[in-house]
């Protein structure tokens, strides 16, 4: 009940919607905040609501990722078995069609929800964890001026004039020593879940990789 009254009071009353679906989402937005508000020392409280995802582990991992790295200013909130997505949905549009939320950061453009959210803000950081840039250009058909990019990936990507690049100064800045060695770590997406991808054509970008470049490849799975 705690949780749900926090979920209502957020998105009924508040200005600034934070809204991810993963743990790498998590870190893309902690990069966000650290390049323009905590290394202001901005300690504001912020509460990020972690969407309807049936995965409990990747909750679990984005709560202990902000223990070790020892962030007390944020707190996640989990909408998953404290709020119904239906009452969540009414609300944001009860909402948005009253006045709108002011600043809203999203992880991905993919979930209905994220749309939802999208087009009841008023300005929007996304923080891309590599789904987006998939099929920004095809299917990206959102109001693209209130939008800005943070990602990892290159501006020519997304060809799309509002972007900042992710570098993740904030996590580089927790390794002592840098051992950089002659092989490729490629992290696995869950495309092929998520349907955005047929698992043919993922494993031929994979067998691609492989030929094109005769090092060692150590290939990490999604938690999906």
């Amino acid at each position: 009940m705690f949780e749900f009254l926090k979920i209502l009071k957020i998105i009924l009353f508040k200005n600034e919607i934070i809204f991810i679906n993963s743990p790498l989402q998590f870190l893309n937005y902690i990069e966000y905040e650290n390049k323009f508000f905590l290394k202001k020392k901005i300690f504001k409280k912020k509460y990020i609501l972690f969407g309807f995802s049936y995965y409990e582990k990747e909750y679990e991992t984005a709560k202990y990722l902000l223990k070790l790295l020892k962030i007390k200013n944020i707190s996640i909130l989990k909408l998953q078995n404290n709020i119904p997505k239906l009452l969540f949905i009414t609300i944001i549009k009860l909402r948005g069609k009253m006045f709108n939320y002011k600043f809203l950061i999203i992880g991905d453009y993919n979930s209905f929800l994220s749309k939802e959210l999208y087009k009841y803000s008023r300005e929007v950081v996304m923080v891309d964890d590599g789904t987006n840039s998939l099929n920004f250009q095809k299917l990206f058909n959102l109001d693209k001026k209130k939008l800005t990019i943070f990602s990892m990936f290159e501006k020519s990507v997304f060809n799309h004039n509002k972007f900042i690049k992710n570098r993740f100064i904030y996590l580089k800045s927790f390794l002592k020593k840098q051992i950089l060695k002659d092989h490729i770590i490629i992290l696995g997406s869950a495309d092929v879940e998520k349907k955005l991808v047929k698992f043919e054509k993922y494993l031929k970008i994979l067998k691609e990789i492989k030929n094109e470049y005769k090092k060692k490849i150590l290939y990490f799975p999604h938690p999906k």
